[in-house]
């Protein structure tokens, strides 16, 4: 059940009404805000936060650096929201594999901005964070984070006018989702476009585990021929740079790489030439926009799905 609408309908007020009053009552009668909290405290069988309504924020039970930026962001934005004389309270849970939000971040959350492949959304408005973007969203449910076929484009860019690459293989991860078979789609597109002879063949392999360079340089010597180039359709890009480390001895060519985001791992790839450069999505600007659709619908404004620009990276210098 909407607590925030099921409120609203009883009181015979608005949804926006409803948050405004939890956030700070100041503007409306004694007796209506005191039974619109009285109401809030019986659903959720908690008190009131004195410092504002509860956001849930979940993110992966395991938040690399991206996440770290992303939680920037999210901050920033509730800082400013507070500053304004609107009181939020964030709650943040980290999440595994499996998991309603809800569940989560307790039972005092009006709404939540999650990590869509890694819960199950609640019955409230919601705020998808750089995963699965669906196009039949409804207001209370947006979307913000990048565009995978763009991602894959921009990645395909990094080999631009480089006709010497002519072999690629494509690194998925097992049961990849939406938006990474979107990279993929993105990337072949604009790949072919550039040289149309270049040949692209798709590996699946899972990317997490410590010895997945191993295993993908076992599956790359036995497809005869090395590749010119590895594309990583995630951010695993130094996998890649590892299995052409164990093929060098008996490469007859040099291999390169290239995929998204950038972990400490990477650099030593990057420093050696063998990572040509990757895609980078901007996390604080994600996490900061997530942030204001849910002051949207705090103030009684619409919310919306927001694409955020990611960037292209050749060795330190942005593209």
């Amino acid at each position: 059940m909407n607590i925030i609408k099921e409120i609203a309908r009883i009181k015979g007020i608005s949804e926006s009404a409803v948050l405004k009053i939890l956030s700070d009552p100041f503007g409306f009668s004694g007796n209506t805000a005191a039974e619109v909290r009285s109401l809030y405290r019986q659903y959720k069988n908690s008190d009131i936060p004195e410092d504002g309504i509860g956001i849930g924020v979940i993110i992966p039970n395991r938040p690399v650096y991206f996440w770290k930026e992303a939680v920037r962001g999210i901050n920033a934005r509730c800082r400013e929201l507070c500053q304004s004389g609107i009181k939020v309270r964030l709650k943040y849970s980290y999440c595994g594999s499996s998991g309603g939000a809800a569940e989560a971040c307790g039972t005092d959350c009006a709404a939540y901005i999650v990590y869509p492949s890694h819960v199950s959304l609640p019955d409230a408005p919601v705020v998808m964070l750089n995963g699965v973007i669906k196009e039949a969203l409804c207001d209370t449910a947006v979307y913000v984070g990048a565009d995978g076929y763009s991602e894959g484009a921009m990645a395909a860019g990094i080999l631009s006018g480089n006709k010497s690459i002519r072999s690629i293989v494509a690194v998925s991860p097992e049961n990849a989702g939406e938006s990474v078979t979107n990279r993929l789609r993105g990337f072949t597109d604009a790949a072919l476009r550039d040289c149309p002879e270049r040949k692209i063949s798709i590996i699946e392999q899972g990317l997490s585990d410590t010895a997945a360079a191993s295993f993908l340089a076992k599956k790359l010597s036995r497809c005869g021929s090395l590749p010119d180039c590895i594309y990583v359709c995630t951010g695993k890009t130094n996998v890649a740079g590892a299995a052409i480390v164990k093929l060098a001895a008996t490469a007859e060519k040099p291999m390169y790489c290239i995929g998204h985001e950038r972990s400490d791992a990477d650099r030593r790839y990057l420093e050696q030439g063998i990572e040509l450069g990757y895609v980078a999505q901007n996390a604080y600007a994600q996490g900061y926009a997530a942030m204001e659709q849910i002051a949207v619908y705090i103030t009684g404004g619409k919310m919306k799905n927001i694409l955020i620009p990611s960037e292209v990276y050749m060795g330190e210098e942005k593209r």
